[in-house]
């Protein structure tokens, strides 16, 4: 089948390796009845299909692959309605934390580049130093360094967590 796009109410289609498939593909391709995936959309909110004038339904890739998600849960691991939800919820919650992370670690890293400035101010102004200017600057730079040792630790053990998962 070519892969041509068209417009179909507003909606970007594609043939062939579609964006958007109507509840009658999905049906057919996940070998789930379409009452199904009507009663599963008012159970799990992170399905969200596109309706247009009638009330067609059109499945985003992302709605398809929670659907995939679903019926495993369901049907090959045992989950009841109430258990698939609060795993796709933590599910939700953890992906929304570890994004959280990496926000907060990108702001550290620019945050780190300006302390950076910060660190080479200190260092140039050694010359007619005092001694107590001197030991507060040097215990200044050991504060930024153990807080990066930490976050690179921490980093690291994140990484570590993930690859042990997989």
């Amino acid at each position: 089948m070519q892969n041509s796009i068209h417009v179909n109410d507003g909606l970007v289609l594609a043939s062939g390796d579609r964006f958007f498939k109507t509840i009658g593909e999905v049906s057919a391709e996940l070998k789930i009845s379409p009452h199904v995936l009507r009663f599963w959309e008012s159970k799990f909110f992170a399905i969200k299909p596109h309706k247009r004038r009638g009330g067609h339904r059109y499945y985003s890739n992302n709605d398809i692959e929670t659907i995939v998600e679903i019926k495993s849960l369901l049907y090959e691991k045992g989950y009841t309605i109430k258990g698939a939800q609060r795993f796709l919820k933590e599910k939700k919650n953890i992906s929304l934390i570890e994004r959280e992370e990496e926000l907060n670690t990108e702001n550290h890293y620019s945050n780190h580049m300006q302390s950076s400035l910060f660190e080479s101010t200190l260092v140039k102004k050694t010359a007619n130093d005092s001694p107590k200017v001197i030991n507060f600057r040097n215990s200044v730079l050991d504060k930024i360094d153990k807080k990066l040792v930490m976050l690179f630790i921490k980093e690291l053990e994140s990484i570590k967590n993930i690859l042990q998962e997989a």
